[in-house]
């Protein structure tokens, strides 16, 4: 038998979590993910843009809030690597966690990806995301 390998998000990073509400107010929690591959030969442009417009319609438009509660934005802008809101495959393993976790009957929860994605068979989409 062989030891089971290492999880990549074995040291996932956390996001922060609202303090408990006591209320029946519905919550929206949003994660956008805007990826360029800057540097890479598949390299994009606009993908960050494209986050940071979605951010903007969820607060004008939608009413959802901009705090770090409520919203994870996730970009490889360069002022990210190595934080945990640079879109790796554990930070996003995190952020997803993030996003289904403490939700109750009501709460809306908002998820865009900007970025590379690929077909699979049977009408299946994946994102492409590094794995580090």
């Amino acid at each position: 038998p062989h030891p089971p390998s290492p999880s990549p998000i074995s040291n996932p990073p956390s996001f922060p979590q609202p303090p408990p509400i006591n209320n029946t107010m519905p919550r929206r929690k949003a994660l956008l993910i805007g990826i360029n591959y800057y540097n890479t030969q598949h390299e994009l442009a606009g993908c960050i843009n494209d986050s940071h417009n979605v951010r903007d319609y969820l607060v004008r438009d939608r009413g959802f809030s901009p705090s770090p509660q409520d919203m994870v934005m996730m970009t490889d802008a360069p002022e990210n690597r190595g934080s945990p809101f640079e879109p790796v495959g554990a930070n996003m393993m995190a952020a997803f966690q993030w996003l289904v976790t403490g939700n109750r009957p009501g709460d809306s929860v908002f998820l865009s990806y900007s970025g590379h994605g690929g077909m699979l068979g049977f009408g299946f989409w994946c994102l492409l995301v590094y794995w580090v």
